[in-house]
């Protein structure tokens, strides 16, 4: 997997996690991006505090995800193969992620214009959840491009979508 996809999963993951929790339309009950998480979460975490809010925000998301579609032969932007979760815990770890991470998770409008730019041209329209395609295609940037333009069609009409690849 190359290294522009995984920094695209680790902005997708941040900027929905980000509308997910603060969005107008919240869809998992976790709090890993309010105001006040900072205040809680800096002593603990100096050094990585945006890290630390994806993390929690991750977690939050999964669990919601693997509510609406399931576990088992299935994956989504949440919970994804090991080799692409060791990948992107890889590129968290980079003295940049942190700066990617902050721009797409900063506020509701940076969150949303990060989904169009992963979206490119894309224009997908759907509600709950939806098979993006086999796992083996989850190296295609045109894949990743898909679940971005779900996503924000599922923000900006307030309805939930929850993007799955299937392992057939």
């Amino acid at each position: 997997m190359t290294q522009e996809i995984i920094e695209a999963i680790v902005r997708l993951r941040a900027a929905v996690g980000f509308l997910g929790e603060q969005g107008p339309a919240k869809r998992w009950p976790s709090a890993f991006f309010a105001p006040s998480s900072r205040s809680f979460l800096s002593p603990l975490f100096p050094r990585t505090l945006v890290l630390s809010q994806l993390r929690g925000v991750i977690a939050a998301a999964a669990r919601v995800h693997d509510e609406r579609i399931g576990v088992g032969d299935v994956y989504h932007l949440f919970r994804l193969p090991e080799e692409i979760e060791q990948s992107t815990h890889q590129f968290m770890s980079m003295p940049q992620a942190e700066a990617v991470l902050a721009s797409s998770s900063f506020d509701a409008k940076s969150a949303s214009a990060t989904l169009k730019q992963l979206a490119a041209k894309e224009s997908l329209k759907t509600v709950g959840p939806a098979r993006i395609g086999p796992t083996k295609e989850m190296d295609q940037v045109a894949v990743w491009q898909k679940v971005a333009a779900l996503y924000g069609f599922g923000f900006r009409n307030e309805t939930e979508v929850y993007p799955f690849f299937s392992a057939k």
